[in-house]
């Protein structure tokens, strides 16, 4: 995944204020606050799946309701992406058993060596 959108930026290397500001030349000004503090980056919106216009709409706290503005922000949100990635995060939409990221959502880390498990909190604790 690139994420090089349409203005040739590289999406994946912003931070949660350059987001914020994206917001802003979109239009989206009056959202922009919703964003801070969320931990929100480029990273996120490029290499995380399941990260749809959908959810930052929620996020943003834009009502439901307001179909026009939230596809105003898919739209932008796109061409951001660009073409592939947008391409890809449909394709992990389609597979079965997805389960879309919410707000809610929770992250269960697993340990792949769990004798490391032990000697991570012994190294948390120094």
């Amino acid at each position: 995944m690139t994420g090089n959108g349409a203005d040739g930026t590289n999406v994946s290397l912003w931070t949660n204020h350059r987001v914020m500001e994206w917001l802003r030349v979109v239009d989206l000004a009056e959202y922009a606050p919703n964003m801070r503090g969320s931990g929100v980056h480029g990273g996120l919106i490029i290499h995380e799946g399941r990260f749809t216009s959908e959810l930052l709409a929620t996020l943003l706290s834009i009502p439901p309701a307001k179909t026009l503005l939230r596809r105003h922000l898919t739209t932008h949100f796109n061409q951001i992406l660009g073409r592939e990635v947008v391409q890809q995060k449909r394709e992990i939409e389609s597979t079965l058993g997805f389960v879309p990221l919410t707000l809610t959502a929770r992250l269960k880390v697993r340990y792949i060596f769990p004798m490391l498990k032990n000697t991570i909190k012994v190294l948390a604790t120094l």
